[in-house]
């Protein structure tokens, strides 16, 4: 069993043709699992650090969500234009590098991977 640990905002982003601009849509989620943090690789030309996020929304309902996303941690009700708005001004929010449909099973949900 996952640990429901945090609330985030998950700020979705769609190109609007009639308006020529991105248009992102804040939706909040309760009860997820967030975890994650700086994490460090060791390649071939030494140790490299990168934060590294993983949510997981406990659902069994379409979440929208894509990669170059962002998700704040805790729940916020910021109007934006851009990304730079919400990573500039919440330490813990990240870019949507990764997104599973994992609701087959016993433990449906959707996990977003980050950094």
């Amino acid at each position: 069993m996952s640990v429901r640990n945090a609330n985030i905002t998950l700020y979705h982003r769609e190109y609007n043709p009639e308006q020529g601009q991105d248009v992102w849509t804040r939706t909040p989620y309760t009860g997820v699992s967030w975890y994650g943090g700086r994490e460090v690789t060791t390649g071939t030309g030494g140790d490299t650090a990168a934060d590294g996020y993983t949510v997981r929304i406990f659902t069994n309902e379409a979440v929208t969500v894509q990669p170059g996303d962002i998700v704040v941690q805790g729940i916020v009700s910021d109007e934006i234009t851009s990304a730079s708005q919400l990573t500039q001004k919440y330490p813990e929010s990240w870019r949507v590098t990764l997104v599973r449909d994992n609701r087959r099973g016993g433990l449906a949900h959707w996990r977003i991977g980050g950094e």
